[in-house]
């Protein structure tokens, strides 16, 4: 009885605004989040505030992290926002001129009210959802109501979208999603007509919108093309036609993002396809398989890039596991006897495959999956409806299959059902964890007042991308801290400190300075930083005097131009706190064993 109820209740036609409701209840937790990372960055550069913000303001370009200009590459190092292995020219320009508009209206009319900032965030996400839901009933109501509802209600508490929902300066994902969604339904409504009319032009004109406010976009081009192939029953000369205004677009956003000098230059975090295709290529082997997995019921791949080689093996692995196994039951849907479920499920498969392509340009992460997934709770909602309905596809099956069909159904279940809420609030909350933990850690960094004019050194930071965050939770909370600060080395590996002269110390960290993480973000490991190499600041020079074989440096010589006692502040990581570093006597060295921030 309540099986029967329950299908009925998702097959409904008025579950999709059920659906929108649920994602909006399951969101309003996060209105009580505070800006919090760069959502203090896209407000400095809105306000126009230097103290906060090293690099050149525009309202429009909040998502330009650096310009590659010398002179802001300068500011950078000297602040110490980067890290010294900050290579001169590196760029980490995104173009999100939409994305940034709704900010910049933000920090312009409500600054300090985040809750109305959420509630924007929110909007957009029952948007997405209920052209979600539209299209689901579309493609899958078609033969199966029950999968359209499925669909909805997962992809409506999918566990990877919270942190989207949850992080303001994240808020790109669901306008891309709006508009690519928006693009999908404007098309399919004009390939159904006899006269598609205005439609491909409205769908071209959505998909700009959606590539305006995120590279993410680019996915919406696998869903048109995968629609073409499979679902589009016109002859092909109208299929192509159709497509046309969607090109147009994609080559004006090349041109436009070409002309601007978007993109990333010099990073390890992200790729640009178009100028580093090999790298790019590298990562697929293991970026696809653990995006799709993460969809599929394999663990989030976002600790991946923090990850051990052995974790790294292991994460892969069991992504591909979880793939083989669901693609046994997704093969059987190719073979159905329905042609509407062959031809729909090969969509959703070739679709969703090629969307989380472009997500390889950086490290894979769950925040990533909100086009990919699209198609891939598709394919989960046929596989439980199927079972639920006994559908010839999965009533057919015999044996070891059958039990597979049965089994994948039953965990997806699990997940996307009983796990994915409570993952939904953890997601969106994830970023006030990280929060926390720089603010605990920030406590350490002196902002009384008394140390504006000297330089903070920490020798050996928890993450080398902290020191821009402990500066801004300082000055957001009215402080005065210094202005200048120094990480000599991260410590997620082992860290060895010498002092070898009155101001000369010599840094070891075994493994490299920068090899996992957002260690890699400011520096790619191409091209080497050979031993020799030298970074000048106004009072301290490094000087690498190892390097890996891969040319990593490893060990570097710190060089202090001033006074250690009366110009400099000396920090260590030590437990869950940053506090003093007793300096070494000349010929002493200091061990840091390896370690990772507690998260709780």
């Amino acid at each position: 009885m309540l099986a029967s109820r329950l299908k009925t209740w998702l097959s409904s036609p008025r579950f999709p605004a059920v659906a929108v409701l649920i994602a909006c209840v399951l969101s309003l937790p996060t209105l009580r989040i505070r800006l919090v990372a760069d959502d203090l960055w896209h407000r400095a550069m809105t306000q126009h505030d230097t103290r906060w913000n090293p690099t050149a303001s525009n309202p429009l370009s909040l998502f330009t992290f650096a310009s590659g200009a010398p002179d802001e590459s300068a500011r950078l190092l000297e602040s110490g926002f980067a890290p010294w292995w900050m290579p001169p020219g590196l760029r980490i320009a995104l173009f999100r001129p939409l994305a940034s508009l709704t900010h910049a209206l933000d920090y312009t009319l409500w600054p300090t009210t985040p809750w109305v900032m959420h509630a924007q965030s929110i909007a957009w996400y029952a948007l997405v959802i209920w052209l979600a839901s539209r299209l689901y009933r579309r493609w899958l109501g078609a033969f199966s109501p029950l999968a359209a509802g499925i669909a909805t209600l997962f992809y409506a508490i999918d566990h990877t979208h919270g942190l989207p929902v949850g992080w303001i300066a994240n808020r790109n994902t669901l306008i891309v999603s709006t508009f690519a969604l928006g693009a999908l339904l404007l098309h399919d409504t004009g390939a159904r007509r006899e006269r598609p009319g205005v439609f491909p032009f409205a769908a071209a004109a959505s998909l700009g919108l959606a590539l305006s406010a995120g590279e993410s976009a680019v996915a919406t081009f696998a869903y048109l093309g995968a629609h073409a192939l499979f679902l589009d029953d016109r002859p092909r000369a109208a299929r192509l036609k159709s497509l046309a205004p969607a090109a147009a677009i994609a080559v004006m956003w090349v041109v436009v993002y070409r002309a601007g000098n978007f993109g990333a230059r010099g990073s390890g975090v992200y790729t640009d396809p178009t100028r580093d295709p090999l790298g790019f290529l590298g990562g697929l082997g293991a970026h696809v398989p653990l995006l799709l997995g993460a969809e599929l019921g394999a663990p989030m791949p976002d600790s991946y890039p923090f990850a051990t080689s052995a974790g790294k093996v292991v994460l892969v692995a069991l992504a591909v596991a979880v793939l083989v196994w669901a693609s046994r039951v997704v093969v059987r849907m190719f073979r159905a006897e329905d042609a509407r479920v062959r031809r729909t499920s090969r969509f959703f498969a070739c679709a969703s495959v090629l969307a989380v392509v472009p997500s390889s340009a950086t490290f894979p992460s769950s925040r990533l999956l909100f086009l990919s997934g699209f198609g891939l709770v598709a394919l989960l909602a046929m596989t439980c409806a199927g079972a639920l309905e006994k559908a010839p596809w999965a009533a057919n099956a015999t044996g070891r299959t059958a039990r597979v069909v049965r089994a994948y159904a039953a965990w997806t279940w699990l997940g996307h059902l009983v796990l994915a809420p409570f993952l939904f609030l953890f997601g969106s909350y994830s970023i006030v964890i990280l929060d926390g933990i720089i603010r605990d850690l920030a406590t350490g960094i002196p902002a009384d007042g008394s140390a504006v004019d000297k330089r903070v050194v920490l020798v050996n930071a928890p993450d080398t991308s902290f020191a821009y965050y402990f500066i801004i939770t300082h000055l957001e909370e009215g402080r005065a801290p210094p202005e200048r600060m120094l990480m000599m080395t991260g410590n997620l590996r082992d860290v060895r400190v010498s002092r070898t002269g009155e101001r000369t110390f010599v840094v070891h960290e075994e493994g490299g300075f920068y090899r996992t993480g957002t260690e890699l973000l400011f520096r790619g490991l191409k091209p080497p930083m050979p031993a020799g190499s030298t970074v000048a600041l106004s009072d301290v020079t490094i000087t690498v005097t190892h390097a890996m074989d891969d040319g990593v440096p490893d060990e570097a010589s710190f060089v202090f131009a001033n006074d250690l006692e009366s110009s400099y502040l000396f920090r260590q990581w030590k437990g869950k706190a940053i506090v003093p570093f007793e300096l070494p006597a000349i010929g002493e060295t200091v061990t840091f064993p390896g370690r990772t921030p507690d998260l709780f």
